[in-house]
């Protein structure tokens, strides 16, 4: 019985089980946190006992295998230190969850704080009563309450000597506020006030007659006006007329609905504007609503809150004595208490964080936000310089930002966040000594453990490695013995005739632009000249061009403007195109756009990619298509503004005929122009047509794929209606300007340039440079034209320097824009890898000489594509100045490259491995150059410009490429078996031998590097907001991907799972943990890491119809590799 039991808790088969529902459990973990919100995922499966069983029954089973399998012994260290290194991890997580404690404190510049907010909640109660002796007693206890919109029913009970307090929950309502509930005698009169003190917003009710604080300011309602003068209170007086307003400070006021402004008098009485914005001693607040009755409760708040407080309703009883319950609280709120007289107690009950005091101080000196240039919100970096104040009155300086964190005391702060105004500071506190220690000296071990497993050769590493030497000496033993066959004439195999392709041509066709010369812009004969930056007098022509209105695009449009047919719209864009070699000179210019200065060449191209999911315009001439490059496409749109109003442009999506009906355009169309949104069928010009539906999506918390697609849309449209006024074209830098903003033409006022040659530049250039080029295309001369670009260049060269890329930059950024490798790639590798596989395949049944020296030839294309693809990755970097893994596109291309590489060093022993390897770095470019990425270059957020984003990063999404490669090698694996035949069972076997170890290889090198690379995600969090793991969906997959990985390669240890079929299914169906991790997570999950959640990029039929295919090849497998091996099982 004990010999029984003892097999039941720690057999290999119980520890493959248990690592199965640990993954399980995280991953509907995930979804429940997906469904409903990270508290009830915590209620319902991490912080469950259950679930802490789990591990510990893992732990042990560490423990017991140490022994079991004699893991002492020094030629098993590495497995030994892997086993100790996961029983620390746990150890150091229990420490963590039980004992150690986190939470935020928020500063005010020039305050100082030695308090913070836990970011546990509790239920926090205060009674107050007498003994049994009849001596006053006072009792505070803290219950610690994790209560989520999902799951908040309880019954608690609280002890005070004999009597027993018992608070119960049961109703809740979410995103809480006080407000004002409305009774039948109508209540009491309270105005609200609405104020944004600290950047944040604040709801206030005041009682008429009463008066109160407000951030230091006093405010009444219908206070007498001698004691508010005299009182210096701020009040709201309600009479016959209206409402008046007393204020002894002076001010001024914003009306809302019309912009109107006017002006606060000090210590006078004057009317007050409802819904109006007051600034007034400082603050600003807003009076939205006239005086209302009721009482003051908790309501569900009518707008959203970034609070998020819960309002908690019930019954608190001592005895038969039962009172109602009304509590609002949360994470980061510390509240009022309730009061309560219950059988001769005073109890006081809150529901919320607990505040927690530091033994010292500390004092917000100045809080730093650094932005992108130009950018309002686009934060660089952010700091906050504080003075740390010991008791003793000892002070030191210190700087606390991103991934720089102040360690004082076993306490650690770190930058979270700040207030919107900029004026105060968010640090995340945790206090985790021990948890932090014992994990990471986990982490280490592991780290140390999993690199010996590839470097020791008494693993099974090593062992799989000299199996692979064996096999592959058997196998040139075998092709040896089939050439001496064939060449003395023993071969019975027959020949056929091949046919040679290698004449055919899929060279695309250059289609060829007429001339049309004769086109005449009656442009003027004598030159009119504008003043450069130095108030001299330039050669250029500053008539004002007829399509450069810097008017918003609704209101340029004309109204009443019946649609022009496509064909003559392309045959005046094309008769007024100007040369590709003229238009790429004016790609040359640098452009601000979203914080990031580029070429015109790259914001053209990402113009019509945000557009029309293209990189070119295709006009129609005749029988002829053109294809404008994005450069001559922008310099068309700057000259012919109107005409492109015309032009469809905007890509309607598949499917969705809503956007087309509203539109009023045939069904057919799958493209739109931006006149087509502000005109009704009869030509009439009517308001934007998506107003009311954009209203609706953007009030939706979860969007239906109609309403995405009319944001998708909206957006496109503001992109194109900005490039037609010009608005996008920031090419103007200004001297001095806030955060080195550069300006495009029509916010020439706005800039207020002070130098009456710089603003004259500003105002005339564009017309002036669009009236040359019409010149230069009738006369062939673009001198005059070029003269006004260069004098732009040294425009920007001397008031944007700061910020201007070098002349390196731009060149090297043109031609990653022209040559756009990426997109060509997956084209490269396909066309390779599958003649490769095929050559591969026709040689294992029928081998000869000359497919030996094809194969040959594409190995070495296929490192000389790879070769390119590695280039594009570093210019890549170059270009964005970090590596080139910081968003969705950039991971991808990444992934491909790392499968490649792996490909490549594991493809020395096996050119199957390389062929598999490029249809599989095909597959996952194609899918990186689909529309649903974008492909640009943008800038870091301030927690990615780390070096732990090239470490962790570059490591954990690395990790993906040998997996991928252990998924096309079990494929493969499978189409062996198919072909086995009687003849050559023998040579197939040895491949599939060859193939399956390495294709455990390939999981081995995976699983280090996922494990590797999703622990030291962990130690990056750590450093940047004190949290190891916080169960976000990226780790907890990628943890999940760790164990069944894990349970893959345990395989052969457990008894009816050792065959090689098996092991090569499991390659397979593992790899959608992986497809989870990066597609699930990042699209389809809530969470820190994703991309653009509810975009479904595969839908989930497509998923099931892969898993039948797949079934039904493993299937077939199965069946010939019983019929011909048996059962093969892994050595």
């Amino acid at each position: 019985m004990k010999d029984r039991i003892k097999a039941f808790l720690f057999s290999t088969r119980t520890m493959s089980i248990l690592l199965l529902v640990f993954a399980i459990s995280m991953a509907v973990g995930t979804f429940i946190e997906n469904s409903y919100d990270t508290p009830t995922s915590k209620l319902w499966v991490y912080n469950e006992w259950w679930f802490s069983l789990l591990m510990l029954w893992l732990m042990i089973n560490f423990i017991y295998n140490i022994k079991r399998y004699n893991l002492w012994q020094w030629k098993k260290w590495a497995t030994l230190t892997l086993h100790l290194s996961w029983i620390l991890i746990i150890i150091g997580a229990g420490i963590t969850r039980y004992v150690s404690f986190e939470g935020m404190m928020l500063i005010r510049e020039g305050a100082v704080e030695d308090t913070f907010l836990s970011t546990e909640t509790y239920f926090d109660v205060v009674i107050q009563g007498t003994d049994p002796d009849g001596n006053p007693m006072q009792r505070e206890v803290m219950e610690e309450m994790l209560i989520s919109q999902y799951d908040y029913k309880r019954k608690e009970t609280f002890d005070f000597y004999d009597k027993d307090i018992v608070i119960t929950v049961d109703s809740l309502i979410y995103d809480a506020v006080e407000g004002l509930k409305p009774v039948e005698n109508g209540g009491d009169r309270f105005l609200k006030i609405v104020e944004a003190g600290g950047g944040n917003r604040h709801d206030h009710l005041l009682k008429d007659g009463e008066k109160a604080s407000i951030h230091g300011v006093l405010f009444g309602v219908n206070l007498d006006p001698d004691l508010a003068e005299k009182e210096g209170v701020i009040n709201i007086i309600e009479n016959w007329n209206g409402y008046q307003l007393q204020t002894p400070f002076a001010g001024d006021y914003m009306r809302m609905a019309d912009q109107q402004e006017g002006e606060v008098f000090q210590d006078s009485i004057q009317p007050l504007q409802l819904r109006s914005l007051y600034s007034v001693a400082g603050m600003q607040f807003v009076i939205p609503d006239p005086i209302l009755e009721g009482e003051v409760g908790i309501i569900e708040s009518p707008e959203p809150t970034e609070a998020k407080a819960l309002g908690l309703f019930g019954t608190i009883a001592v005895g038969d004595d039962v009172q109602p319950l009304e509590l609002r609280g949360g994470k980061g709120m510390l509240t009022d208490y309730s009061s309560f007289k219950l059988d001769d107690m005073d109890v006081y009950v809150r529901y919320g964080s607990r505040e927690r005091t530091v033994p010292f101080e500390i004092q917000l000196d100045d809080f730093i936000a650094n932005k992108y240039p130009g950018t309002e919100k686009g934060y660089s970096s952010f700091e906050s310089q504080v003075t740390v104040i010991d008791p003793d009155g000892t002070e030191k300086k210190e700087r606390i930002y991103m991934n720089n964190v102040l360690d004082k005391e076993g306490y650690r702060f770190f930058q979270s966040g700040f207030d919107n105004d900029e004026g105060g500071t968010h640090l995340s506190v945790n206090h985790d000594f021990w948890g932090k220690t014992v994990t990471y000296a986990g982490y280490y071990l592991l780290y140390i453990g999993l690199l010996a497993l590839i470097i020791d050769p008494n693993t099974r590493f090593g062992e799989l490695r000299r199996l692979i030497n064996r096999v592959e000496k058997r196998k040139a033993k075998k092709l040896a013995m089939i050439a001496i066959l064939m060449t003395s004439g023993l071969s019975f195999a027959q020949t056929t005739d091949h046919e040679d392709h290698t004449g055919h041509n899929h060279a695309q066709q250059q289609v060829v632009q007429e001339d049309h010369t004769g086109h005449n812009h009656e442009v003027q004969d004598n030159d009119t000249s504008f003043e450069n930056r130095d108030g001299q007098s330039t050669n250029l022509d500053s008539g004002e061009h007829l399509y450069n209105n810097p008017e918003p695009a609704e209101s340029l449009a004309p109204e009443v403007y019946p649609e022009i047919p496509r064909r003559l719209l392309d045959s005046i864009i094309v008769l007024n195109l100007v040369p590709e070699a003229q238009a790429e000179r004016f790609g040359r210019v640098v452009v601000q756009d979203e914080g990031r200065m580029k070429p015109m060449s790259t914001l053209a191209s990402e113009i019509l990619r945000r557009v029309s999911e293209r990189d070119y315009y295709e006009a129609q001439v005749g029988d002829s298509i053109v294809k404008l490059t994005p450069e001559q496409t922008i310099i068309s749109m700057m000259q012919l503004g109107q005409l492109w109003y015309e032009v469809p442009l905007i890509k309607l999506k598949r499917g969705n005929d809503s956007i087309r009906d509203i539109l009023q355009i045939d069904r057919s169309r799958k493209y739109a122009s931006l006149m087509d949104f502000l005109r009704d069928k009869d030509g009439e010009r009517v308001p934007y047509v998506l107003n009311d539906y954009l209203d609706e999506a953007n009030r939706s918390d979860i969007k239906t794929a109609f309403q995405k697609d009319f944001i998708q849309t909206d957006f496109a449209f503001a992109i194109l209606s900005q490039v037609v006024t010009g608005n996008i074209l920031k090419i103007f830098p200004k001297p001095d300007s806030e955060n080195d903003r550069w300006y495009a033409r029509p916010e020439l006022e706005e800039a207020g340039y002070t130098r009456e040659g710089d603003y004259n530049f500003v105002r005339d250039f564009v017309p002036a440079y669009t009236t040359l080029l019409a010149q230069g295309k009738e006369s062939g001369d673009y001198l005059r034209a070029n003269t006004a670009l260069n004098s732009l260049f040294e425009f920007q060269r001397a008031y944007g320097e700061d910020v201007m890329p070098s002349e390196d930059k731009i060149e090297a950024e043109i031609l990653y824009n022209k040559y756009d490798v990426f997109k060509k790639l997956h084209l490269w590798y396909y066309w390779f890898g599958i003649f490769m596989l095929i050559l591969l395949i026709t040689q294992i049944i029928k081998p000869m000489k000359e497919i030996g020296w094809a194969i040959t030839f594409h190995k070495y294309v296929i490192i000389g594509i790879f070769v390119v693809h590695m280039a594009a990755l570093i210019i890549r970097w170059y270009l964005s100045g970090h590596a080139p893994w910081s968003d969705a596109y950039e991971s991808l291309i990444y992934v491909a490259w790392a499968t490649m590489a792996f490909g490549l060093a594991f493809g020395r022993k096996s050119k199957m491995t390389i062929a598999s390897t490029a249809i599989v770095v095909a597959i996952i470019l194609m899918v990186a150059s689909w529309n649903w990425l974008d492909p640009s270059i943008s800038n870091l957020q301030p927690v990615l410009d780390s070096y732990w984003l090239m470490i962790h990063v570059a490591v954990i999404v690395g990790s993906y490429g040998p997996f991928a490669l252990g998924m096309i090698l079990g494929l493969v694996s499978f189409l062996l078996m198919i072909f086995t035949t009687a003849k050559n069972k023998d040579i197939m076997d040895l491949n599939i031998k060859e193939i399956t170890y390495i294709n455990e290889i390939a999981l081995t090198v995976g699983l280090i590097m996922l494990t590797i690379g999703n622990f030291l995600g962990g130690m990056w969090a750590n450093e940047s907001w004190g949290r190891y793991w916080g169960w976000d969906p990226k780790e907890t997959w990628a943890l999940i991907s760790i164990f069944v990985y894990a349970f893959v390669l345990h395989l052969r240890l457990v008894p009816g799972l050792k065959g090689r079929w098996t092991f090569n299914l499991w390659s397979i169906l593992a790899f959608y943990s992986v497809l989870m991790t990066y597609f699930g997570v990042n699209f389809y999950l809530s969470g820190l890491h994703s991309y653009a959640s509810g975009d479904q990029i595969f839908s989930y039929n497509a998923i099931v119809i892969s898993l039948v295919v797949i079934g039904v090849i493993a299937g077939f497998a199965r069946w010939r590799e019983k019929k011909y091996y048996g059962n093969k099982r892994l050595k």
